[in-house]
């Protein structure tokens, strides 16, 4: 470790300092004035000036030495130091600050610091100045023996909450604080550590927002840079710690400003040790948060991770996943599916809140070495909201994946038996769903194009079309997130609509079959079928013989149904307008209440849909729920369980850009 500071003092071992100094003949002055000087490269943000009770010591060579107190000029550049100096003409004198205390002959610059303000660094200042002597009026220039660091700090987190606690510079192998001695041996040796640290840490006591442009000052020992290969910067919030790597072109000088920009935007975000022009983030105590990855939160006996594009959570609290595993998994890729990728991994630098159904639902989201962290109100609100991991920092680039996070108690099973004599374990409600009340908006779920993962949000109303609320982070009302599109080469692609959840693509039946998916022109030879793992869908299939993708919207361990799941609504399984012909209880209720069983019941709500040509429509009139493969093996269309009061269509088919239901049912 280097331990000499190329700092040049002109210094003895101090003494006290006496009225009958009979070896001094001259001139005798009664007070000196000081002068600040500001630091070199100082753009006038910071104010160096003296404060009352400021004691300096006075150095002349080979001469005993004086502590002088600041009577005048206390809040200015500019102070008058009282106290006896005797000296003769044309004698140089050195002027240190602070008076050297303690362990006499040394100076120490403090390793932790405290700062709300500019001004405040005037208590960690060390500094000296000298002139020669030729009258009784004393006016010494001073300059800091320290650098000042100014780091602007930018992190764009997006929790209102967080703040800035500190922040702690290392350079490895040099000192930045510590005890020095002043050498009487020869005044313009170089002054030698003897007890020093490679870091410096300053506590912002003001504890400013993270959210927002942060600048704050710290003092360091001078420090050469030349061969020093890194700088770190590590800024502890009230959530965890941001550490950057970042060695600026300019040494650490005395009396000199050196400008330290710490912004996310300009660095690149890892998972793991930060290299030069990168940055890490890390949470504080992420063991605390619920991991929705672990099997275990659900009761399953499985040992590895669980992976989906919807979080089923119950409780408020706060939550973390993987965000670097798309979808469910290497296992939700079909090898003949032409997917977007074949690889379910993927490296984000940033993840952001794209919508939410509620003011307030999500408080917080954060993204800490691959891991989403969010937490929810205090109180249990249910709702639904979308989060999206970002190529960029802050929120900013491209869309790489989104998730859907859906907070309802939890949902009941229900096992249906189909015509066939198969079982079907599905929730007690709609994907999306946050009761099962009738004629209630909550009871509708979310609406999903077919073979898409993102949801969109339904009419608020059970019983009429009423256009939803979007609002972001702060509670805002969103405007512009969502939007509806006609389908095209460049849009209705898997990558596009991944990297633009909120797009509704719109089709036209003569041009594309009325598919979002824009396969190059009509009929079943451009369709993809595989979106949703059910190619030969309308074979009966087990759900072993089938494949949860990617793209399923379902929670961790569910899927959407295959196409027999609900041939029992009717007599034959086909569409009937004959009501003797239904296996209902009742009639009509802006839905229907279905004997699942033969005994039990369940409502399945009329959410209506999102048109193939835009808006929504239809909502406590029809019933339309997706079901995973394709009408048949000739048609462009896929199925779908229909109804409305006066008719109940078990296998109806449907064309995949109209946004319908989802009741998912267990893998």
């Amino acid at each position: 470790m280097k331990k000499l500071l190329s700092i040049v003092l002109f210094a003895v071992i101090i003494t006290a300092c006496s009225k009958d100094d009979e070896e001094m003949k001259g001139i005798v002055a009664d007070q000196i004035t000081a002068t600040v000087q500001p630091f070199t490269g100082d753009d006038m943000s910071l104010r160096a000036y003296w404060s009352q009770g400021d004691v300096m010591t006075v150095l002349r060579a080979g001469l005993p030495a004086c502590q002088l107190t600041l009577s005048a000029g206390a809040g200015t550049s500019v102070g008058t130091f009282a106290g006896e100096l005797s000296f003769g003409l044309g004698q140089e004198v050195t002027a240190i600050y602070p008076k050297v205390t303690g362990n006499e002959g040394f100076l120490t610059l403090q390793n932790e610091q405290n700062y709300a303000a500019e001004t405040d660094i005037n208590a960690y200042d060390i500094r000296f100045g000298s002139a020669q002597l030729v009258s009784d009026e004393v006016n010494i220039q001073m300059s800091s023996l320290l650098c000042a660091l100014k780091l602007d700090i930018i992190l764009g987190t997006d929790d209102a909450m967080e703040s800035i606690n500190s922040i702690e510079v290392v350079v490895p192998d040099r000192f930045l604080s510590g005890t020095f001695p002043i050498s009487s041996a020869n005044p313009a040796a170089s002054l030698q550590m003897t007890n020093g640290t490679d870091r410096i840490k300053v506590n912002l006591t003001s504890t400013p927002s993270a959210g927002k442009q942060v600048t704050a000052y710290i003092l360091t020992l001078p420090c050469d840079l030349s061969e020093v290969r890194q700088v770190k910067y590590i800024i502890t919030t009230t959530n965890g710690v941001f550490t950057f790597c970042h060695k600026p072109a300019e040494a650490f000088l005395s009396g000199k400003m050196v400008p330290v920009i710490l912004d996310v935007n300009r660095f690149t975000l890892v998972s793991g040790e930060p290299g030069e022009g990168e940055y890490a983030r890390t949470i504080s105590d992420i063991s605390e948060y619920t991991n929705l990855n672990d099997p275990v939160f659900y009761g399953m006996g499985a040992t590895d991770p669980v992976y989906a594009n919807s979080y089923l959570i119950s409780e408020a609290g706060n939550y973390t996943f993987d965000a670097t595993v798309i979808g469910n998994g290497p296992g939700g890729i079909m090898a003949n599916g032409k997917f977007h990728t074949s690889t379910a991994s993927i490296t984000p630098k940033s993840a952001a809140l794209v919508w939410q159904d509620k003011p307030g639902l999500i408080k917080k989201v954060a993204f800490s070495n691959g891991k989403i962290i969010f937490s929810t109100a205090e109180t249990f609100t249910p709702g639904n909201a979308l989060i999206a991991a970002y190529t960029g920092s802050d929120g900013t680039g491209e869309i790489l994946w989104s998730w859907h996070i859906w907070i309802t108690d939890k949902p009941a099973l229900e096992t249906h038996i189909n015509l066939e004599g198969h079982k079907f374990t599905f929730m007690d409600r709609n994907l999306g769903a946050v009761n099962k009340t009738i004629g209630d908006a909550g009871s509708l779920g979310l609406l999903y194009q077919w073979g898409r993962k993102d949801p969109f949000l339904n009419s608020a109303s059970a019983t009429e079309v009423v256009q939803p609320i979007l609002y972001d982070i702060e509670g805002k009302v969103l405007t512009d997130r969502f939007a509806e599109l006609w389908t095209s080469p460049d849009k209705g692609t898997i990558a596009y609509t991944l990297a633009n959840p909120t797009h509704f693509l719109l089709a036209k039946d003569q041009e594309t079959s009325a598919d979002w998916y824009y396969g190059g022109g009509a009929g079943r030879v451009n369709r993809n079928f595989y979106l949703w793992g059910n190619p030969e869908g309308y074979v009966y299939r087990e759900l072993s013989e089938t494949l949860k993708t990617i793209y399923d919207p379902c929670p961790v361990g569910y899927r959407v149904p295959g196409n027999f799941a609900w041939s029992f609504v009717t007599y034959d399984g086909h569409f009937t307008p004959v009501p003797e012909q239904w296996s209902v209880k009742g009639s009509f209720t802006g839905g229907y209440t279905v004997i699942y069983d033969g005994t039990n019941t369940t409502f399945y709500p009329a959410q209506g849909c999102r048109s193939s040509a835009g808006g929504l429509s239809d909502a406590g009139e029809y019933g339309h729920y997706w079901m995973s493969g394709p009408f048949d093996e000739i048609s462009p269309y896929v199925v779908c369980f229909g109804f409305a009061n006066w008719y109940i269509h078990p296998d109806n088919e449907c064309n995949t850009s109209t946004g319908r239901a989802v009741r998912c049912v267990k893998e």
